[in-house]
Formats: structure tokens, C-alpha cells, sequence
């Protein structure tokens, strides 16, 4: 699992520019440094520009559609996974919507903890959020001994058995989690948060920015990660 890290974090494109960069310093006084200090700005202004961003995590936010009114009865049971405390928020707030159009509550299942920082704790803070807005403490469910989106598959898919649930994460983590579960012979229904909406672009999308450079990241992420597991199947 380090290993896998580790090699998950060079494929990020702000770590193979700042790499490709200072290999380039480190021999700028060569053709083949200035070769590399040039290549590591086209990438960086490419990766940072926002609609070379939103082209790359575009397939990823698209994939699926947020659930409508018509589609709620689908389901009893929602599982949701944490995505650190921004994701988490925005992840909950889709709870709720999805709470809000049903005529009866869901149960709902909080999947996930921060393996970095084992004293806190994330799924009690998220099922606290919820509490205060409305829904009742008898229909949530932690599942905390999960540490990433394989564990959260392989822990939570005997605790819905076969029954259809919907499973809230974001746009754009939900191919992978959808992967993951399918291979567990659960039957999730995917219910992205966070969706995308197309838009026109002005003449400031073409500077770079870093918050599409973390996009750019953010999308390799997904990406490798559904790379590895489909080649090396767990």
C-alpha cells in the first residue's frame, strides 16, 4: 500500500513538473536543462489553465447523473464516503437533498476515517452535521475502520448484502468507487455530489491558477487508481 502511494503521488502533475523542473536547474547550464525547464512550463501552464482542467476530470464528473425525484424509491439505504472535510461537507449535503425528496428517511451509513490522523474523528463530525439538520441518530450508521475506497467497499458491501443502495461521493471519485463496489457484488446506485455544470469560458480561463492544477491532480488520482485496480484486481 506505500509502494502504491508513492508511486500514485509522482503520477500527480504537480509533482512530475516540480521533478522535471529541478532536473532541469540541476543542469541548466546543458541543452538538455533548458529542454527540461522549458517542458516543465508548457506542462504547468497547460495542467493549470482551466479548460485543459476541466477537459481532463470532465469524463470522470460526467459519468453520472444526479438522482431526481423520480428515481428516489430505488433505494432505502444510503452509504456514504468521506472525502476529507470540504468533500465530506458537500458529500453530506447531497445526503440531505436525497433525504429531503424521499417520503420515508433513509438509513444511512457513514464509511471512512483519516488514517493520518487517527485521533480524529471524521464519521462522528459528518454524523453530528447531519444530526443538527434534521435527521435522526437511529438512522445513521459509522463504519470507521475503512482507511480508502477499497476498504470502504470491502467493509460496508456484507452490511447492505444485496439490496440496492444509493452511494454519495463526488463527481468525480464516483467511477472508482463504483468499480470498487461492483467487485464486492454489492448493487450501488451511483448519487454524485458536487456536479458539474458546463459553462462558457473568458479570456481569464486561459491564465494558469492553482486551484486547476489541484484538478489536474485530483483527476490523475481517480485515474490511477482505476487503472491499478482493474490490472492488478485487488
Amino acid at each position: 500500500m506505500l509502494l502504491f502511494k508513492l508511486i500514485q503521488q509522482i503520477t500527480y502533475p504537480s509533482v512530475f513538473i516540480t521533478l522535471i523542473f529541478l532536473i532541469g536547474i540541476l543542469f541548466r547550464k546543458k541543452n538538455i536543462g533548458k529542454f527540461f525547464l522549458i517542458i516543465s512550463f508548457i506542462i504547468y501552464f497547460g495542467f493549470s489553465t482551466t479548460p485543459i482542467a476541466d477537459q481532463i476530470i470532465k469524463p470522470l464528473q460526467n459519468k453520472y447523473h444526479q438522482i431526481s425525484s423520480e428515481e428516489i424509491e430505488k433505494a432505502q439505504t444510503i452509504v456514504l464516503l468521506l472525502g476529507g472535510d470540504k468533500g465530506s461537507q458537500i458529500r453530506s449535503s447531497e445526503v440531505l437533498r436525497l433525504n429531503k425528496l424521499a417520503n420515508d428517511p433513509f438509513e444511512i451509513i457513514i464509511s471512512g476515517s483519516y488514517p493520518l490522523h487517527p485521533d480524529i474523528n471524521s464519521a462522528q463530525q459528518v454524523k453530528d452535521f447531519l444530526i443538527e439538520r434534521g435527521i435522526k441518530s437511529e438512522n445513521i450508521l459509522i463504519e470507521a475502520k475503512s482507511r480508502n475506497t477499497y476498504e470502504s467497499a470491502k467493509i460496508v458491501s456484507p452490511m447492505v448484502e444485496d439490496e440496492n443502495f444509493f452511494l454519495v461521493t463526488s463527481d468525480y471519485h464516483m467511477p472508482r468507487s463504483i468499480y470498487l463496489f461492483n467487485q464486492f457484488s454489492s448493487k450501488p446506485i451511483p448519487a454524485p455530489a458536487q456536479f458539474n455544470i458546463d459553462r462558457k469560458y473568458d479570456i481569464m480561463d486561459f491564465f494558469p491558477k492553482a486551484n486547476n492544477l489541484n484538478k489536474t491532480d485530483i483527476a490523475f488520482h481517480e485515474y490511477f487508481g482505476l487503472i491499478y485496480y482493474k490490472i492488478f484486481k485487488f
